[in-house]
């Protein structure tokens, strides 16, 4: 009986309108906005460091309907001109960057999970991502990130390149 109950007035009250779970499941903050930072890498037989600069521009409407709010798009832009990534890849023809369009999820914890598969006339790039975002203000906002991340391009008649590394950046004001 009590059950039904309960049953009941959730009916009565997601039919007239007020969802409940709108206002319970919110995400912690928004990863709307720009952020830059730097990635590293260890690559190469033997091993080295390799490091360079990376941006984010991250989507998010934490004002749309379940699951939605959570969704997260951007571009990341991976940047190649740094001196340790091109003496790693002399022969490799690098471009000076590629953007790479990601789609992912923010989880309730403000971890962000996003990949991409991104087919181009030059070639194909693959990756993901597996970052920890944070509001150090408590305003709401996302003001760094810190993660994991793999990426793996082919381009014709060039060896395919791929590594895992470390990503951290900040929101730009």
């Amino acid at each position: 009986m009590r059950k039904s109950c309960l049953a009941a007035a959730f009916l009565v009250i997601t039919a007239s309108g007020c969802n409940v779970l709108d206002n319970v499941a919110k995400p912690p903050f928004s990863a709307q906005g720009v952020f830059d930072g730097s990635w590293t890498a260890r690559v190469g037989n033997p091993e080295r460091d390799i490091e360079c600069v990376v941006q984010l521009i991250l989507a998010q409407d934490v004002a749309a309907s379940l699951p939605n709010r959570y969704r997260v798009d951007g571009t990341i832009k991976l940047n190649f001109t740094c001196t340790s990534v091109l003496e790693a890849y002399p022969e490799a023809e690098l471009p000076a960057a590629v953007s790479i369009n990601v789609v992912g999820f923010m989880l309730p914890d403000g971890r962000l999970l996003m990949g991409a598969v991104q087919q181009e006339d030059s070639g194909n790039i693959v990756f993901g991502l597996d970052a920890q975002g944070e509001d150090r203000t408590g305003q709401g906002f996302m003001t760094g990130l810190s993660g994991s991340f793999t990426v793996a391009a082919n381009q014709a008649d060039v060896p395919t390149v791929g590594f895992a590394g470390s990503l951290d950046a900040v929101h730009l004001e």
